[in-house]
């Protein structure tokens, strides 16, 4: 049975560290991000690292219904079971048994992160105000989605 996975965000930070934990898990990974050019490097990244997983970048605004329409196509397309999907989007998804996996992690050092630390100087507190004392890192966020729950 081929199993696939669905990382969105997968072009950059939180997205890129789920997709290459996901790909130690899956026999197919959809890639997604609205990043034409970060999605197909992040694409052909997971490929070079001899991961399991065949990496298929697709590009889509998550907020996009037709979009999504076609995502879920080519998911079905790929395989009979959809094992896992990571990221900010589709936690109602899964009818059909797919399991779905979302988290909402707190402040976490990707590009878009420190963007926000630089606007906002609030984020310096509260960075300091977590258990850990300083921001999350992606990979750290990935750990969370092991596949086997």
């Amino acid at each position: 049975m081929t199993t696939v996975g669905i990382a969105t965000g997968a072009g950059r930070g939180m997205g890129l560290a789920c997709a290459r934990r996901l790909a130690t898990m899956v026999d197919a990974l959809l890639l997604v991000d609205l990043d034409e050019a970060a999605v197909t490097a992040a694409a052909a990244d997971l490929a070079s690292a001899g991961h399991q997983a065949a990496a298929e970048p697709f590009v889509l605004d998550v907020t996009d219904r037709d979009g999504l329409a076609r995502l879920a196509g080519l998911g079905a397309g790929f395989c009979d079971r959809l094992r896992a999907a990571v990221g900010p989007a589709l936690e109602d998804s899964g009818p059909a048994g797919a399991r779905i996996c979302s988290v909402s992690p707190g402040i976490i050092d990707t590009p878009q992160g420190q963007q926000e630390a630089q606007s906002h100087p609030v984020m310096a507190e509260l960075v300091r105000q977590t258990p850990l004392g300083r921001s999350g890192l992606p990979e750290e966020v990935a750990a969370v989605h092991d596949g086997k729950r």
